[in-house]
């Protein structure tokens, strides 16, 4: 399904709740957002990975945020200009 872009984010879900290496994990989160980018559940989920490794620096974990929060507030804004 993922290869054939027929994914939804739920099903992201779905198979995150299965797996149990955190490396795994990440791959599959990373390539959710490359389709999903505005989805703050995957975000959320990359950063709590990245904070459980213990692996990431302060500044890396706040670069993630920082992604994170401007790639959900662009569809926030973009679905109220689309109201107006």
């Amino acid at each position: 399904m993922d290869e054939k872009n027929l994914a939804t984010v739920d099903d992201y879900k779905k198979l995150l709740e299965f797996e149990s290496d955190d490396e795994v994990s990440e791959r599959i989160v990373r390539r959710a957002l490359q389709r999903f980018g505005d989805s703050s559940f995957l975000w959320t989920y990359l950063i709590q990975l990245k904070v459980d490794s213990g692996n990431a620096s302060k500044k890396d974990i706040q670069k993630l945020f920082n992604d994170a929060e401007h790639a959900v507030s662009l569809l926030l804004l973009s679905s109220i200009t689309l109201l107006h």
